[in-house]
């Protein structure tokens, strides 16, 4: 479990393909010390183990389904990638629960910039559509997010400087896909009200 708050931002140094899976290589300086093999960490929103540990280089892998269902299959070297470790049951949450289970990818429809604010807008899927709401929290690339405006096809995301500048929301460009998770809080009361 994780809290939509990037603690670290990786670049991806390596990506090969070994069995079944593909291996992601990442740098990430000054990463929390007590990550280990084996832990959970979010990749841009995706729940990934790690396999392999050292310093400030780790790896995880991941299958030809996550690749089809995330935007893991348009990293490449050098790509940044947002990083959070999972939480422990006696750390605070700033964010909103986030299981890294990726719904969908969603695509950058435009992106405006103002003195204040960063407003982006992003594609909705019609089956992802009941789990978005005005002022409802969303998993956007890992990242907690209040959505600012709903449309039928489309919903907006308003961007501080600070989340701007301390996640890879900053290289975001019209058309590039990111990860979204609907709110799992959202998700659970949408099935509870439409079971019979």
């Amino acid at each position: 479990m994780f809290t939509g708050i990037v603690q670290k931002q990786g670049k991806i140094i390596a990506i090969k393909k070994e069995n079944k899976a593909w291996k992601f290589r990442v740098e990430a300086n000054n990463f929390p010390k007590d990550i280990k093999k084996g832990d959970s960490i979010a990749v841009n929103g995706v729940c990934a183990t790690i396999v392999d540990f050292e310093k400030n280089k780790f790896a995880f892998e991941a299958i030809e389904e996550t690749l089809k269902k995330t935007n893991f299959k348009k990293l490449k070297k050098g790509s940044v990638v947002n990083l959070e470790k999972s939480i422990k049951w006696n750390e605070k949450i700033d964010g909103h629960f986030v299981q890294g289970h990726v719904d969908e990818t969603g695509k950058i429809l435009n992106i405006k910039n103002d003195k204040k604010r960063t407003k982006i807008t992003i594609s909705l899927s019609k089956e992802m559509r009941p789990f978005v709401a005005y002022k409802g929290s969303i998993s956007i690339n890992g990242i907690s997010l209040t959505i600012s405006e709903v449309e039928n096809k489309n919903f907006s995301v308003d961007i501080i400087p600070h989340t701007l500048k301390n996640t890879n929301l900053c290289q975001l460009k019209k058309n590039d896909i990111v990860n979204l998770e609907a709110d799992m809080i959202a998700r659970y009361l949408h099935k509870i009200i439409t079971t019979k």
